[in-house]
């Protein structure tokens, strides 16, 4: 980015917006609340620095909350927040939390991600929207360019459409998208044979990753990623998902179909056996993205 383009922080209350949008992705709770997150831009209509570099960014699952990451075009962390939604009061309405993300879940966060030295920027208090109606938004800016007016915000609507999960105890986030999606709930893993626990929860998007200790990092990718770091070998079946790399069998069954359209298919499989976690050495970790460049491991 640059110089003049600076990190602010507001929060607006407002009927939905034309403006321009990108790709969204979206979270359920465990009382059925949807809520859509997407970025925006705002200012001169011609082409520039700042509207090609609109951030994408990630949404999953951490320490059983669901986060938000936005990240530039080189996937650096530009901004990450804590979200929550529920059943507001209000008829036709949803209530949304944004908290800051705290210190431990930053520490792991960083093992996964990429961002500046120092803190993780995130929101300097908890805000409470107790009552968003449908059609209505909560906007929080991201980045300014002073020079030319343009502002990069995040958009946190509610959504009418029921959860894709079964039951009042899962929490689901998932990226947009039209095809075949990973699709991960409260997974069975092994490893050559030995179960490894993983957290209960259901994840969905183009890519998972699945961090598991003594073995490293494991990337599936529905689509072939270009890169000559993933083989297609990855096999599905309903719903079960397995491969071999490296010595290793991996073996995970989902109680949802492993793809969201096909019953099976070969997927595309990348291995890092180095990788370890330095804040959550002895856990399964699962995360999942519209792209494998999100969940590569930040020295790519």
């Amino acid at each position: 980015m640059k110089r003049s383009i600076f990190l602010l922080l507001a929060f607006c209350f407002v009927s939905q917006a034309q403006t321009e949008r990108r790709k969204s992705v979206r979270a359920w709770f465990k009382d059925g609340t949807g809520i859509e997150i997407y970025s925006e831009t705002t200012g001169p209509s011609h082409p520039s620095s700042i509207r090609q570099e609109l951030p994408s960014g990630v949404i999953g699952i951490i320490h059983n909350r669901s986060y938000r990451l936005v990240m530039d075009k080189n996937q650096n962390v530009l901004f990450g927040y804590f979200l929550d939604g529920g059943n507001s009061t209000v008829p036709n309405a949803e209530s949304i939390r944004i908290s800051p993300i705290d210190p431990a879940a930053a520490r792991e966060l960083g093992g996964r991600f990429k961002y500046p030295a120092g803190p993780l920027p995130t929101v300097d208090t908890v805000r409470e929207f107790p009552a968003v109606k449908i059609g209505q938004v909560v906007t929080l800016d991201i980045l300014f360019n002073p020079s030319t007016g343009e502002k990069i915000y995040e958009v946190i609507r509610p959504v009418t459409e029921p959860s894709p999960a079964i039951g009042p105890h899962n929490s689901v986030v998932t990226p947009g998208g039209f095809g075949d999606q990973i699709s991960l709930k409260e997974i069975a893993l092994r490893v050559n044979g030995q179960t490894a626990e993983a957290p209960v929860s259901w994840m969905i998007g183009d890519a998972a990753r699945i961090d598991v200790p003594g073995h490293g990092l494991f990337i599936v990718s529905v689509s072939d990623p270009k890169n000559p770091l993933f083989n297609a070998s990855a096999q599905v079946n309903r719903q079960s998902l397995s491969w071999v790399v490296d010595g290793l069998r991996v073996e995970v069954t989902s109680k949802t179909n492993i793809l969201s359209r096909s019953e099976t298919a070969t997927l595309w499989i990348y291995h890092d056996p180095r990788y370890k976690s330095a804040d959550s050495p002895n856990s399964v970790a699962l995360q999942t993205a519209d792209s494998v460049e999100w969940l590569l491991p930040k020295r790519y």
